[in-house]
């Protein structure tokens, strides 16, 4: 399989999710390029690192599993059940899924946030807050419990994803090891989306709700995760939700702890790995 450059990959991914992105605001926003101008604050750059330090610091922990594959259990628990959703495979619709999994899911997060920012009340701080909590208690889920991608695991279950094109496969396993299935991050930060654009908004939460569920189903369809795993997500972006939204978890309290606390933690934690090995 010829090696693709993750940097190649992650430009094309990044493109097509941007352009995605843009087409989304226009239908959402009036003036989608002046309101970003006019909004693009500290505020929200604040809001976008912390996401991607606590997105690296999943990543970073899912390549040190401290103890062996948990996927016996998940797939002695539910069998193939999951593959159910792989009753009818076809090219276009592999690649339609695919298009779902890498492009319309980011772009559901992204835009999901700038919605909520026009509404001025709040709700834009609370998503970012919940969003953070989540990955974060996510992350020792891939430490302690991996668990691998149902593709891999079961013969009867196909890697569409990764069997697809060797740019997707060698473009994903450059950051993500395939063994932190548990919980489902597509599916726990889709259904955040979701719960914040069912409260706070009116005609998006009908975009965010088929959004939700065609990314759910992408990961069953593409060979990516167990139901376990989603159902697992949804109900850690429930309690993430319940959390900030509620006012219990302060939403600015987590980038401006992140913002201190991150680095340090994963200087630490690659002292204790090296130190072990």
């Amino acid at each position: 399989m010829p090696v693709i450059d993750p940097v190649v990959f992650t430009a094309i991914t990044v493109s097509l999710v941007t352009l995605t992105m843009f087409i989304g605001l226009h239908l959402l926003l009036e003036r989608p390029l002046t309101y970003i101008y006019h909004n693009l604050g500290l505020k929200t750059v604040k809001i976008v690192l912390a996401a991607l330090i606590v997105s690296k610091m999943a990543n970073g922990v899912s390549f040190f599993q401290y103890s062996e594959m948990f996927t016996d259990l998940v797939y002695g628990f539910e069998g193939l059940l999951v593959g159910v959703f792989q009753s009818f495979t076809h090219p276009m619709l592999t690649l339609a899924f695919i298009g779902v999994y890498l492009v319309l899911y980011p772009v559901l997060i992204i835009i999901t946030y700038f919605k909520l920012h026009t509404l001025e009340n709040n709700a834009d701080m609370k998503y970012a807050g919940s969003y953070i909590l989540l990955t974060a208690i996510s992350t020792p889920f891939f430490f302690l419990f991996p668990v691998e991608v149902s593709g891999y695991y079961a013969e009867a279950i196909e890697p569409l994803l990764y069997n697809f094109h060797p740019m997707i496969k060698n473009g994903i396993t450059s950051f993500d090891p395939l063994t932190k299935a548990m919980p489902s991050l597509h599916t726990g930060l889709s259904v955040l989306a979701f719960l914040y654009a069912n409260k706070y908004t009116d005609g998006y939460a009908h975009f965010s709700l088929i959004a939700t569920v065609l990314v759910i189903i992408s990961t069953f369809y593409l060979g990516v995760h167990w139901i376990s795993d989603a159902v697992v997500g949804a109900i850690l972006a429930t309690v993430s939700f319940k959390l900030v939204d509620s006012g219990y978890i302060k939403s600015d309290f987590l980038p401006e702890k992140l913002k201190t606390k991150a680095y340090t933690f994963l200087d630490d934690f690659k002292t204790q790995l090296n130190y072990a090995q």
